[in-house]
């Protein structure tokens, strides 16, 4: 008995080395060599895939399935409804090929050159017995995926690879630009102003607005021109197309101001407050060329050398209108107080005059007792 039991265990050892030796044994699919996949039995099915990054992918119809169906050229896409279909029709540019071991078949697929989405290819590894014209309609029972006479060989081909994002370059930030400051002197309108200073240019004249106060201009000629009238209390009459007629400086704006420097060279033209009325006060002063500069006197700006005309705005209508109708108001008040004043001393009057009758009667009633 043990002697028998020895010999039992060694036929199971012999068997299970030469499954191992051969890569046959009770299982649907196996391996005949590194890489390859072989579809040899009726009870299973090989299932494969070639992923978009690789370019090939080997299969086996071992054992007694060695007969290929469809041809080279065509393939299955449906196992359980075989209809044979052009393969490059199906894989653009894809092909089938037969190795040199026997039944050894790789399918050759370009990734970039594939459709889109995966796509089913299938094979059948058949018997020589239930080998027909590839390509034809079936209808035996040997034609079905489950047929004791073939084995399907499936095959997912992956679409091609995704394209990979372009790498996105963020740009630094840009910096909004500082906006430019708003000009210090908004009632001024001259193109000559430098650090506060206006100075007219030669053969123009330059106008110049002023239109609340207090307001101070700063007025000078250029190199080698007086500055007119010479007189500070006196200034050309704006008007005058010629800027030729002298009026007194407060006479046409109170209160208004024109100082020299001690140079003589920039004058100050302060104007402390408006002038009342509705129209506006011109004003005007000239820059004359030197005598040395031997100047023809024809009356021409341009041989005078250049003139400031200013023109100095008055109060506003409303504001004229506020300051009358508080005049008239005053002006009644004086007059609506003399007249109650006047009613108060009559009424007094009055009443001193009664007492002084009432105190005779009372003594004249005492001197006829």
């Amino acid at each position: 008995m043990v002697a028998d039991g020895f010999k039992m265990r060694g036929a199971v050892v012999v068997f299970a080395a030469i499954c191992l030796l051969t890569g046959k044994g009770s299982f649907g699919s196996s391996r005949a060599e590194a890489g390859q996949d072989t579809c040899d039995s009726n009870k299973g099915a090989v299932k494969l895939s070639l992923p978009s990054t690789s370019k090939e992918i080997t299969f086996k119809c071992g054992g007694g399935f060695s007969n290929l169906d469809p041809s080279l050229t065509q393939v299955y896409k449906d196992a359980a409804q075989p209809q044979a279909v052009d393969l490059k029709n199906v894989i653009p540019e894809a092909r089938l090929t037969k190795n040199d071991n026997e039944g050894t078949y790789t399918l050759h697929s370009e990734p970039n050159k594939r459709s889109p989405g995966p796509t089913t290819l299938v094979y059948l590894c058949k018997k020589p017995s239930s080998a027909v014209n590839p390509g034809h309609a079936r209808s035996s029972a040997a034609d079905s995926p489950v047929s004791d006479e073939q084995c399907v060989v499936t095959i997912t081909v992956a679409g091609p690879p995704k394209p990979e994002p372009p790498q996105s370059v963020t740009p630094p930030p840009v910096r909004p630009e500082s906006p430019a400051p708003p000009s210090s002197v908004p009632d001024q309108q001259d193109n000559s102003s430098s650090k506060g200073v206006h100075m007219c240019t030669l053969g123009e004249a330059t106008t110049l607005t002023v239109s609340k106060a207090p307001t101070e201009l700063k007025l000078q000629c250029p190199e080698g021109h007086a500055f007119q009238p010479k007189d500070p209390s006196t200034v050309f009459e704006g008007t005058d197309s010629q800027c030729e007629k002298t009026q007194t400086l407060t006479s046409l704006v109170p209160d208004a101001t024109l100082k020299p420097d001690a140079e003589d060279t920039v004058f100050t033209l302060t104007v402390s407050r408006l002038p009342s009325g509705s129209t506006p006060k011109n004003l005007c002063y000239r820059c004359e060329p030197l005598p040395a500069e031997g100047v023809q006197k024809d009356g021409s700006v341009a041989k005078r050398g250049c003139s400031f005309r200013i023109e100095v705005r008055s109060y506003e209508p409303a504001e004229s209108g506020a300051v009358s109708l508080s005049g008239a108001g005053i002006r009644f008040l004086s007059i609506a107080g003399a007249l109650i004043g006047a009613g108060t001393f009559r009424h007094m009057e009055g009443g001193i005059l009664a007492t002084t009758f009432a105190r005779r009667s009372f003594t004249n009633k005492l001197l006829l007792f």
